[in-house]
């Protein structure tokens, strides 16, 4: 158990030269929609996926991210993605309450014959978030999923909420 002072953190297993930071995770959920994903087989069309994905601090406004999504609808009940990242969190603006993002995610995608290829994915994306309080954020981004050795060119619309909370880190 750490007890936090007004002059700092104590625990009496930690030496009291140690330096101690917290560190920002991110989980969140949310509904992205890939307009007019192009199929192997048919025509293209709308993907519905629900993603999971969670940040984790490097710097103020810098993060890795990790993220993995599968559809649910949109005639491709098993398309998958699963990518991981990088991120950068702008300052926040208008009374601290709007985050701008910008992600850039790379990964595995494919099934349901949408049209992947090799399965390599990256999706750049820019994103506006609204702080409800320091842990809930309304998250909203759009950018691309583009397919490099595939036909898969889609814009994405992405929506839902994150929680963040901090871990402590002693070193």
């Amino acid at each position: 158990k750490y007890n936090t002072f007004n002059n700092g953190t104590y625990h009496e297993q930690v030496p009291e030269n140690s330096k101690l930071r917290m560190r920002g995770v991110r989980f969140s959920v949310q509904n992205q929609t890939y307009l007019q994903a192009k199929s192997t087989e048919t025509k293209p069309y709308d993907l519905q996926l629900i993603a999971v994905q969670i940040n984790y601090d490097i710097s103020k406004h810098f993060y890795v991210t990790g993220q993995a999504a599968f559809t649910y609808e949109g005639e491709a009940g098993g398309y998958a993605d699963g990518m991981v990242g990088m991120g950068y969190y702008a300052p926040k603006i208008v009374n601290n309450k709007i985050e701008c993002t910008l992600e850039f995610l790379a990964g595995a995608a494919g099934g349901a014959h949408i049209d992947t290829g090799a399965g390599l994915a990256i999706k750049p994306k820019v994103g506006i978030n609204y702080c409800i309080n320091d842990t809930f954020y309304l998250i909203s981004s759009f950018g691309k999923i583009i397919e490099p050795y595939g036909n898969l060119n889609s814009t994405n619309l992405n929506f839902g909420f994150s929680y963040n909370f901090s871990k402590l880190q002693i070193n």
